[in-house]
C-alpha cells in the first residue's frame, strides 16, 4: 500500500531541498535527485519508482504549469521520503471524461497523452491540490528499515549535478555554494 502523501506533506522542512527547474533541466534535475534519494536509503526498485513517479510529475508542471519555472521540494519524515511539486499553470480538471478523478483511472487506450499522474499514483502515494492558480502534487513513499536497503545501486558512470539548495539557486556550474 502507498504511504499517505498528505501527513504532513504540507508542513514546511526546514531541511527541504528546494529548487526551481523549467523543461530545459529536466534531465539533471532527475540525476541529481536520483543521487540525493540513494543517500536517504532508496535503492532498486523503489528508487526507480520514485524517481519515474517525480519526473513524471516534473514534465507535467513544466508542459502544463503556465510557462514558469515549476518548484520541487524534496524532503524525509520518519520512514517516508517524500516530494512536492508546485507549479503556476490554470489546474487540473477535477474529473475525466469516462468519469473517476484525475489520476484514479488510466486514460483512454488510445490517447497520446495523459498517462504521467496515472502512473505516478500506481508507483508511489500521491496527493494533488490543484486550482486556478497552480497545482501542488505531493509524491511520497516508505523508505526501507535501516539495513534494508532493497537491491544495490550501480553507481552511475558520471556524478550527477547536486540539486540546489534554497541557499543557492544559482546553477553548479555558476560557482554556487553547494
Amino acid at each position: 500500500m502507498n504511504p499517505d502523501p498528505n501527513a504532513g506533506a504540507s508542513l514546511p522542512k526546514a531541511d527541504a531541498t528546494v529548487v526551481s527547474f523549467d523543461h530545459l533541466n529536466l534531465t539533471p534535475l532527475r540525476h541529481a535527485l536520483a543521487a540525493q534519494v540513494a543517500v536517504c536509503g532508496l535503492a532498486g526498485h523503489a528508487l526507480d519508482d520514485f524517481i519515474l513517479a517525480v519526473n513524471e510529475i516534473a514534465a507535467n508542471a513544466v508542459t502544463h504549469g503556465g510557462g514558469g519555472d515549476a518548484r520541487l521540494r524534496l524532503w524525509c519524515e520518519g520512514d517516508q521520503l517524500r516530494c512536492e511539486i508546485s507549479d503556476d499553470g490554470p489546474g487540473l480538471a477535477d474529473e475525466r471524461p469516462t468519469g473517476g478523478q484525475v489520476a484514479d483511472l488510466p486514460p483512454p487506450l488510445l490517447s497520446e497523452r495523459g498517462r504521467g499522474l496515472w502512473l505516478a499514483r500506481q508507483l508511489c502515494g500521491l496527493a494533488i491540490d490543484s486550482g486556478p492558480l497552480g497545482t501542488t502534487v505531493g509524491i511520497a513513499t516508505t523508505r526501507p528499515a535501516p539495513g534494508r536497503t532493497g537491491l544495490p545501486v550501480v553507481a552511475p558512470t558520471r556524478p550527477a549535478p547536486p540539486l540546489l539548495c534554497r541557499r543557492c539557486l544559482a546553477a553548479p556550474d555558476q560557482g554556487g555554494d553547494a
